[in-house]
């Protein structure tokens, strides 16, 4: 496995349950390894295997 991770701005963000819909929606998909999100930051850290998935997927 080949992990990076990314750093993404994150707009449209209001409340709690959007972080939380981020998370659990980006996590489900294959090769990402883990997403913390930031509602006051407004970003994204994102892991995931450059093997299964590329950034700009």
């Amino acid at each position: 496995m080949e992990e990076s991770t990314q750093h993404i701005r994150i707009t449209g963000m209001t409340c709690q349950s959007c972080v939380r819909n981020i998370e659990n929606t980006i996590t489900k998909l294959n090769g990402i390894q883990s997403i913390k999100v930031s509602l006051e930051d407004k970003l994204g850290d994102v892991v995931f295997d450059l093997n299964v998935i590329n950034i700009n997927d």
